[in-house]
């Protein structure tokens, strides 16, 4: 599928500056999406392109749209649409212009400059997927919407770069969220695919049947934060407290009777981090020696080390972090991916993991054989502290879990337990990706407590907890502080 880029800058269609692009194309692809029913708004696909570090040498270039900005893109059929009526205004203006009278050729030439001013222009054909690390769907009510959002997706001015206000940010490529950005969105079509959701505009970007046979697992740990060994040390041999994992239901994405365990490890029960140990609430803890975890967690993960016939999600914390810890097992992540495009657009990604080549002898008996089954990679990992990270836009990326559960507002946990960890990580992964675009979704979070409107929310909280039942767990939808 072919698609173009709908204003903004180096745009594929923009209209002259005094022109509200948006009025000018609403109605046409409304009509397109929804002939004759006027109460439906537009679903149109945002695009984020690569981050920095993987970005093609070529986006860097001058005039080139900087890697980490997203861009309103439309499919060909709606190009189309919108070239037609812009033909038919333009041929019906100029009928009008030809049978006018003018005093003189001064306002000749006026009128003849306002005609051309109201003409959409189709100055670039369409956009290559491949510079995209996400293509996501946005939904957008009404004409007022989409006009709001290409306004904040056109350059402020003339400039060699995209400075217009959703983007000029991810022009700094030492920003942490930027990397993320295409993740997060990513994260958002992977949660409307499970639940049947995704827009006719993406059905044809790439195989979804996995839908239904996707497992998403949740892995969390808890490190020493006191360890005052070489940085080597920390890394290679981390002072592991707690782990604990868990297997989500699929598409809910709710706890379900499925694989769920914390341990404790018995050589570093001595050792404590800042709060209290709270209790397991889905289970029973175990006590297990290092050599008994590590047996446990190779048992579990053995089957994820070679291409599967069903793609895994792993939701981690800090992922560099994990990485450690679960080398520090044994584990083998070798053909783990750690970026959820390589499922939903394999064709465009050069990690998607290679199968034996066919024997010199083999040939295709039939040119109409079916091709075999999709292999997946082992696990495609994501890390929910950068999904965070990356929709608050904070530079602050050392948030645990329960704290970030309290930044969301989701529920205020007080202490730290590896097991109820990865419960609360599957929570906020599914908060995040089952809400708007991260353009737009930052807004409908609780702002942060240091801020005015934050402080006056968490009195709020506050003064209601006062009223609710002290019973309630501390991983539940409980306001106490």
């Amino acid at each position: 599928m072919d698609y173009y880029q709908l204003g903004g800058f180096e745009a594929s269609i923009h209209s002259h500056p005094m022109f509200s692009l948006g009025e000018k194309v609403y109605e046409v692809l409304r009509q397109q999406q929804h002939p004759g029913d006027e109460g439906l708004g537009l679903s149109l696909v945002l695009g984020a392109l690569h981050p920095p570090q993987i970005a093609p040498i070529s986006m860097k270039d001058p005039g080139i749209k900087s890697a980490g900005t997203s861009h309103v893109l439309i499919t060909r059929d709606e190009r189309d649409a919108i070239h037609r009526e812009s033909i038919k205004f333009d041929n019906a203006y100029k009928a009008e212009f030809a049978q006018q009278k003018f005093k003189n050729e001064k306002e000749r030439e006026e009128a003849r400059a306002a005609m051309y001013r109201t003409f959409l222009r189709f100055p670039r054909g369409r956009v290559a997927l491949g510079e995209f690390e996400s293509l996501s769907p946005i939904f957008l009510p009404d004409m007022d919407a989409l006009s709001t959002k290409l306004d904040s997706l056109t350059p402020a001015k003339v400039s060699t770069h995209d400075n217009s206000r959703a983007n000029r940010a991810y022009q700094d490529t030492h920003v942490a969220y930027v990397v993320q950005r295409g993740q997060f969105e990513n994260s958002r079509v992977v949660y409307l695919v499970l639940q049947n959701q995704i827009s006719r505009n993406l059905r044809e970007l790439g195989d979804t049947s996995w839908r239904t046979s996707l497992r998403v697992f949740s892995f969390c740990c808890n490190i020493w934060a006191n360890d005052l060994r070489s940085p080597w040390d920390r890394k290679t041999v981390p002072k592991v407290l707690d782990i604990g994992w868990c297997e989500a239901g699929v598409p809910s994405l709710e706890p379900e009777e499925k694989t769920q365990r914390h341990l404790v490890l018995k050589e570093n029960r001595q050792l404590s981090n800042s709060g209290k140990i709270d209790p397991y609430e889905y289970g029973e803890t175990e006590l297990c020696s290092l050599q008994s975890a590590t047996q446990r967690l190779q048992s579990v993960f053995a089957k994820f080390a070679q291409p599967l016939p069903y793609p895994t999600i792993l939701l981690v914390h800090d992922v560099q972090a994990t990485i450690s810890v679960l080398q520090h097992f044994g584990l083998d992540m070798a053909l783990w991916k750690f970026d959820l495009k390589s499922l939903l657009r394999p064709g465009e990604s050069s990690s998607q993991p290679r199968g034996r080549s066919a024997s010199p002898g083999a040939t295709n008996r039939s040119g109409r054989d079916s091709p075999p089954p999709r292999r997946y990679a082992p696990m495609y990992v994501v890390d929910v502290q950068a999904l965070f990270v990356a929709l608050l836009r904070e530079g602050d990326t050392s948030k645990s879990v329960p704290s970030i559960c309290k930044r969301l507002g989701l529920y205020r946990p007080k202490g730290w337990c590896a097991g109820n960890e990865c419960w609360m990580m599957v929570d906020v992964f599914r908060a995040m990706a089952s809400g708007k675009s991260i353009d737009d979704q930052l807004r409908d979070w609780p702002k942060p407590v240091h801020s005015k409107e934050g402080t006056r929310r968490k009195q709020k909280d506050t003064a209601k907890s006062k009223s609710e039942s002290e019973s309630e767990s501390d991983y539940g939808d409980s306001n106490e502080e």
